[in-house]
This record gives structure tokens, sequence and C-alpha cells, in this order.
């Protein structure tokens, strides 16, 4: 089982978006990981999608299929829970 944290956070103050992303396996052995200024309309929730996204990315790019994602954006996370079972690669 691997587990992979991803955050996004958006400072008003400095207009700045920044994504971290790590995974982890079963015994908490860090496997990867990113962090990411980027260029993202300014809004807190389209920063978490895209944490989200690269977090699924790391994934299916590692070949991981016993992946949980966990990050702190209920409307993000109940979005993705509710629309997939399981992501389809072609979406990604």
């Amino acid at each position: 089982m691997i587990n992979i944290n991803v955050d996004g956070a958006f400072c008003s103050d400095s207009q700045k978006v920044v994504v971290g992303i790590v995974a982890r396996d079963s015994y908490g052995m860090v496997l990867g990981g990113m962090t990411r200024q980027v260029e993202l309309p300014n809004m807190a929730e389209s920063t978490e999608v895209y944490a989200f996204t690269q977090g699924i990315r790391l994934a299916v790019e590692n070949g991981w299929s016993n992946v949980i994602i966990e990050g702190d954006a209920i409307s993000v996370v109940n979005r993705l829970a509710n629309r997939y079972k399981t992501i389809p690669r072609t979406t990604l």
C-alpha cells in the first residue's frame, strides 16, 4: 500500500501558489515527492485540485496500483470519491 499526501497553499498577500506531495510505503518510508510553485487561478480550491492531480500522476508514472491519496480539501475529496471508484489512466 502506498500513501500519497497532497496539499496546496495559496497566499493572497504574495499571490503565490505552491503544492506539495509526499509518497510513503506501508512502513512510512518516503518513496518520492515534490514541491512546486505553480501559476494557477487565485483560488484555494484550484490549488488543491492541482495537488490531487499531481498526486495521481505520481502514482500512475511509478506504476503504483494500490494507492491511497489523502488531502485536506474535503470538497475536492468528496467530488473525486463520488465521481470515480477507480480512475482510468486515460483521463490523466
